[in-house]
């Protein structure tokens, strides 16, 4: 007797119990806009984090920042300059080129960051809830000091070649900006593909590389013949130097 009043009570529970599921819920862009902003401070919280990690364990440290473009300023300078004599317009070749990577490396550097942020930190986006687009944000952000070091190593290369410096250093500032912009747009994009399709994130920097070759970095625009003109109008990296 009591062991049937025993499974009496427990078919009485399993008819009382009660299944939830849990799904996700529409969020609206608003939503998604504000979340965002009140979260904004964490942008800069990662991309600190970010530029520590990225020297930590080099035994140059942060003297990377300065070595890689003074690197490629070499490079470029040797093939296009001294070997295939190209023209720089009349600007000595290290400024032309040093100026064009100024931007590009920030551009590229961001964008393959930001690319594969949601796969690199996809033990935390599942552990802890916050806006996803702030992951490929911060990273675009954590470039900052790479670019401002670069911005310098700029002045300096100016004075040292006593090249009359233009109106056109005032609109430094707006094209990082713009660059920036850029990046994060595209990173956010190719974030949203990689954590899906692991293939993009193995061909991110070959597609840095074609993207670095359709751009007037290492050569001055007006080389490009003019039937290739209008391809390189919409590139919108590429600018007339």
């Amino acid at each position: 007797m009591r062991a049937g009043a025993v499974f009496s009570g427990q078919s009485k529970v399993s008819a009382l119990a009660i299944s939830y599921k849990i799904a996700a819920e529409g969020v609206s862009l608003g939503t998604s806009v504000r979340e965002a902003w009140r979260c904004r401070h964490l942008v800069t919280a990662f991309a600190w984090r970010d530029i520590k990690v990225r020297y930590k364990q080099t035994v140059l440290g942060a003297a990377w920042a300065i070595i890689q473009p003074l690197t490629t300023m070499g490079a470029l300078s040797l093939v296009f300059a001294r070997f295939a004599k190209l023209s720089s317009g009349g600007v000595p070749y290290p400024l032309f080129v040093l100026s064009g990577l100024v931007l590009w490396q920030f551009f590229a550097n961001a964008v393959t960051r930001a690319s594969r942020s949601l796969v690199d930190e996809r033990y935390m986006l599942t552990r802890v809830y916050l806006p996803r687009v702030l992951v490929p944000l911060a990273a675009v952000a954590s470039g900052a000091p790479d670019v401002l070091v670069a911005c310098a190593m700029l002045g300096i290369l100016t004075f040292v070649y006593r090249v009359q410096p233009t109106a056109m250093l005032l609109s430094i500032p707006l094209l990082l900006l713009l660059t920036a912009v850029l990046a994060g747009a595209v990173g956010l994009v190719l974030a949203a593909i990689n954590a899906r399709y692991r293939d993009v994130g193995i061909t991110i920097p070959l597609l840095m590389q074609l993207w670095f070759l359709l751009t007037p970095v290492a050569y001055p625009a007006d080389i490009v013949p003019g039937r290739w003109r209008l391809i390189l109008s919409l590139n919108p990296v590429a600018r007339p130097r």
